[in-house]
């Protein structure tokens, strides 16, 4: 799912003054409790996702410090349009972009986009917060544990290729009694495909 664009202007307002509130675990805790007010359906799971993907937001400075040894022939590129702050997974859309731009190219021989990301990682810009365990056959979407970058806490969640979008397991509509698709183990991999098309598994 994705945050209304109504409350995501809220959680940037609430960003700016998380100072008055002292730390992220009550910064959090207050945006529950608004999200509740609001009566957002499956609004603590939106948060968490929007929390995962997009903070922590990095300033401008720290970017051109990291563009400079990093990604020196993009940084004047990216740097006419950055604003203050910026979140890792924006920054990395933009170092791909401006990377291609600069190419002349639409795509690439290899993952840019992986390259990018674990350059971000080793050098600290961004966190790698996903431990990915399994497939699905949910399209683009993978079962990983993840910590979550406020309270620490760790659960699992499914998310995207390069662990970067996310968002935590609902594992109650799965363990119902009353879901009657199986759950099962697969041996060999033609077995995927064969079983899938007929019973329509989830996992």
């Amino acid at each position: 799912g994705t945050l209304p664009n109504y409350l995501q202007g809220v959680f940037l307002h609430m960003f700016r003054n998380m100072y008055r509130i002292h730390s992220p675990a009550g910064w959090l805790s207050t945006v529950y409790d608004i999200s509740e007010q609001l009566k957002i359906p499956k609004a603590r799971g939106l948060i968490d996702a929007f929390v995962y993907e997009y903070f922590p937001l990095i300033p401008r400075d720290k970017v051109d410090v990291w563009l400079r040894m990093h990604a020196p022939h993009e940084r004047e590129w990216i740097l006419a349009t950055l604003p203050d702050y910026i979140h890792a997974l924006s920054l990395r859309d933009r170092i791909v972009s401006a990377r291609l731009y600069r190419e002349g190219k639409c795509g690439s021989s290899f993952d840019v986009e992986e390259k990018i990301q674990q350059v971000m990682e080793e050098t600290y810009l961004a966190f790698s917060l996903a431990l990915r365990l399994a497939d699905t056959n949910w399209s683009d979407w993978e079962l990983a544990i993840v910590t979550h970058p406020m309270t620490r806490e760790v659960s699992i969640w499914r998310v995207t290729r390069h662990g970067r979008k996310g968002f935590p397991m609902e594992w109650q509509q799965w363990l119902s009694k009353d879901n009657t698709v199986p759950w099962i183990v697969f041996r060999s991999p033609s077995e995927y495909g064969e079983y899938a098309e007929v019973k329509g598994l989830r996992l």
